[in-house]
């Protein structure tokens, strides 16, 4: 398994991630500003970037994954749950009742992540260093912002660009998909051809490189070691929702090939 790689201790490096702690806390406040939205919002407003999706799908997938990542933690499994159990906590009941229960999902995966120990030894989606209970937290973080984001966005003509995510949580969120969930792309984010793409925030300078290839996705902090075919620079708020599929590359500084973000585009999908 391809590991992130880094320049060392350099500007362009990130090396600031928070603690558990306060990756719960933000998980916390992004959990209550997507619910206090989602009260506000048709449960049948379609939702942009998520096809086919209607508002009271995505509520039902969040609750869905808050209920899975609840047991693997309480209980600390140590492989994947199988995919029929996965399956199996995506409750009919959610739909009549969408804010309550995604709340009463949401509160409860909190107060299994705040209870768990900090040496807490269980299945994570990729392989990390860091102790489960922070990687837990981490992602699920970053699951409820974007998630905040496709809330935001449904029913709405214009979706949001990004500049109102909050910066450190944003650059959070960028190394998070580069050098964590990018690689549950294996499968469709391939090139005959190798190509690199760069991502740099323009407030702090900050750099994170993905080379698409033939072969498994590699990626890592800084400036790339084998140069990019195409860098884009921007708020890192925009450039986390363009990592997610999120928003177009319109608007931000694209200088190099835009196709490889077209190919990033095509291929970062499950």
């Amino acid at each position: 398994m391809n590991r992130p790689a880094t320049t060392g201790p350099a500007d362009d490096v990130y090396a600031a991630a928070p603690g558990a702690d306060e990756y719960l806390e933000r998980f916390d406040a992004a959990g209550a500003a997507l619910l206090d939205v989602l009260a506000e919002r048709d449960p049948d407003d379609p939702v942009p970037f998520c096809e086919g999706w209607l508002l009271r799908d995505l509520a039902a997938h969040l609750a869905q994954v808050y209920r899975w990542v609840a047991v693997i933690v309480s209980e600390a499994r140590a492989q994947r749950p199988p995919a029929a159990e996965f399956a199996a906590m995506l409750d009919p009941a959610d739909t009549p009742d969408l804010a309550r229960r995604l709340r009463a999902a949401r509160d409860g995966l909190l107060a299994v992540l705040r209870a768990a120990p900090a040496d807490l030894d269980c299945w994570t989606t990729w392989e990390v260093a860091a102790p489960a209970r922070e990687f837990w937290a981490r992602r699920m973080l970053h699951e409820t912002l974007v998630h905040g984001v496709d809330v935001a966005n449904a029913g709405r003509s214009t979706p949001a660009g990004g500049e109102e995510i909050d910066r450190a949580v944003a650059v959070d969120g960028i190394d998070e998909i580069v050098c964590g969930f990018a690689r549950r792309y294996g499968r469709t984010l391939r090139s005959p051809d190798p190509v690199g793409l760069g991502v740099t925030c323009a407030a702090t300078g900050l750099r994170w490189w993905a080379r698409i290839g033939p072969d498994e996705l590699t990626f890592g902090r800084g400036t790339a070691p084998a140069g990019v075919d195409v860098e884009v620079t921007g708020h890192p708020g925009a450039l986390l929702l363009l990592l997610w599929n999120r928003r177009p590359y319109t608007g931000l500084d694209v200088r190099g090939d835009p196709r490889v973000l077209d190919l990033w585009a095509a291929g970062a999908h499950l």
